[in-house]
């Protein structure tokens, strides 16, 4: 009995292992400097940016339902924009779909 049972807890364990799938993707994160960012004027519109001054540009479209932080806090795309002009040395994060070409969310600290 006592080995039916280590062999059904055994076989439960493999079954779980088994059934695991490897984590997979869906989007892309960079940091990028304020100089090498430039933002569309209202969303819908196109977002490029360089990993470096040497880099070629990336360019996305910045999605309709995209999402934009200051900090931790969630904000309009206006206010964004604003807090990005007047900290020159702020951290932006531009965050892609690997499966689509848009940006989802883009947030500055």
């Amino acid at each position: 009995m006592k080995s039916a049972f280590i062999t059904t807890i055994a076989l439960l364990a493999l079954a779980t292992v088994a059934a695991a799938k490897p984590l997979t993707a869906f989007e892309d994160g960079r940091e990028v400097h304020p100089s090498l960012l430039t933002l569309p004027s209202a969303v819908g519109g196109m977002i490029s940016y360089q990993n470096c001054a040497e880099c070629r540009y990336r360019t996305f479209r910045l999605a309709e339902n995209a999402r934009f932080y200051v900090d931790t806090q969630e904000v309009s795309y206006a206010e964004l924009k604003r807090y990005i002009a007047a900290h020159s040395n702020a951290v932006v994060s531009v965050v892609n779909s690997l499966t689509e070409n848009i940006v989802t969310r883009v947030s500055a600290r």
